[in-house]
């Protein structure tokens, strides 16, 4: 009997647990519905955990695929939690960035091909220019 009120106990105590699966790694930003290299200005932290997101404010340097056409300045959506394939961008940081869109909101994830441009090979880097169809 105590066996089964303690079962009882730790099963009341289990939440739902979510956990991010990526399908494949991009080696660029084509398969996404937009790929740009941007310069992050500042961030801006909204809601609270674990649903909590970060916009972006990004300078465009330069657009390497867009459904239309893209301002000088965005602001893109990431989730902060690992669980929901957030990522972290750091202010003052080049970076190329890729991603979807969401009700007119562009919006990232770990499972998108953003990188940090330093840290992208130079052998890499004609990679990042999307066919047009």
């Amino acid at each position: 009997m105590k066996t089964w009120i303690v079962l009882c106990i730790f099963a009341s105590n289990i939440g739902v647990v979510y956990t991010c699966t990526c399908l494949g790694v991009p080696t660029n930003g084509c398969d996404s519905e937009y790929s740009i290299l941007g310069f992050v200005l500042g961030e801006h932290m909204i809601g609270s955990p674990p649903d909590d997101e970060i916009i972006y404010t990004v300078r465009v340097l330069h657009v390497y695929k867009a459904p239309g056409f893209f301002p000088r300045t965005v602001q893109i959506r990431a989730y902060v939690e690992g669980s929901l394939c957030g990522l972290r961008l750091r202010p003052r940081q080049a970076y190329v960035i890729s991603g979807f869109t969401d009700e007119f909101r562009l919006r990232t994830n770990a499972c998108a091909f953003t990188r940090a441009w330093d840290e992208i090979p130079t052998s890499e880097l004609g990679n990042l220019f999307c066919r047009r169809p």
